[in-house]
């Protein structure tokens, strides 16, 4: 049965493993957004990482926490960029009519931009507001972000 896919980006975790705030923030925002659903589509939680746990299953942790069946949940373990994210994702959107992109307000234009151009069709992407972040370290580190994948590009 076609669905919604709603893909919900990692981020960096703590340095034992467990999720940030920010990574709590969305997670909460798309479990909410899926039960509104009752359960049409499908969750992918996406994202490696640098440590030995990896994004995606402590966001599997997080969202079965919150009500949500593991027959719901896509895993993509492996990306450890928004690009990479974007192409891992391409393998799970089989069933869906619609694909929604989860990710933080401030990385909204950014994953636009990416899954739009790696997926060829319209995505859509839905910020969530993160509390208690430093705005111009986030900013920074986006910079970086972009000029890395400007690079491998070669734009």
């Amino acid at each position: 049965m076609p669905g919604t896919l709603l893909v919900v980006l990692g981020c960096k975790l703590k340095s034992d493993g467990s999720a940030t705030p920010e990574l709590v923030q969305r997670m909460g925002a798309a479990c909410m957004a899926f039960k509104r659903r009752r359960g049409e589509g499908k969750l992918l939680f996406s994202g490696g990482g640098r440590l030995p746990v990896k994004e995606a299953n402590i966001m599997q942790t997080i969202g079965e926490r919150n009500g949500i069946q593991r027959s719901d949940i896509y895993l993509s373990p492996n990306g450890n960029s928004t690009l990479e994210n974007a192409v891992f994702a391409q393998h799970y959107v089989h069933d869906a009519d619609r694909v929604v992109v989860i990710t933080s307000l401030y990385h909204v234009e950014r994953t636009k931009y990416i899954f739009n151009k790696v997926f060829e069709v319209e995505v859509e992407v839905a910020g969530v507001k993160v509390e208690g972040f430093e705005a111009e370290k986030v900013r920074d580190r986006q910079l970086l972000a972009d000029l890395k994948l400007f690079e491998s590009l070669k734009i």
